[in-house]
């Protein structure tokens, strides 16, 4: 593709991206943050720690940074830097996911709804790697700045 092209769908790919992300964060932040004991439960079955104490600010942090990343995708605040953030917090979701489909762990996989039937499989660890790629294309047509 001319170099001249890419520059004219580049800054509404990128816009996409973010919007798209930041729907995917404000509904997961959302079903978290309306029942964190769950969403600690969740986090523990994974065995990556039992640290209680360490899950329950990880219950509440996760959900809070999910709507402050949305928050800034939307506003188009450096859209970069929240993009390359987005893609590294999805990528703790799926190598926590990957971890435990490893460990032949057949445990709820708590994505999206704590009331889920859907176990952790390499089909779960595709959503947020999906995300992560998202973010990194997005990142990846971003100027420096904005969007």
């Amino acid at each position: 593709m001319p170099r001249s092209r890419l520059g004219t769908i580049a800054p509404p790919l990128a816009r996409g991206c973010q919007l798209a992300l930041a729907v995917v964060l404000l509904y997961s932040a959302s079903v978290h943050l309306s029942n964190p004991y769950a969403y600690i439960l969740s986090m523990s079955r994974y065995g990556i720690t039992y640290n209680e104490p360490f899950l329950s600010v990880l219950a509440y942090l996760f959900p809070v940074a999910h709507t402050a990343l949305a928050v800034w995708l939307l506003a188009g605040f450096n859209p970069r830097c929240c993009l390359l953030l987005t893609s590294v917090l999805m990528a703790v979701y799926a190598g926590a996911q990957a971890f435990a489909v490893s460990g032949g762990n057949e445990i709820p996989c708590g994505c999206f709804s704590h009331t889920s039937t859907a176990t952790v499989s390499w089909r779960t660890v595709a959503t947020p790697a999906a995300c992560e790629i998202t973010a990194l294309l997005g990142a990846a047509l971003t100027r420096r700045g904005r969007s």
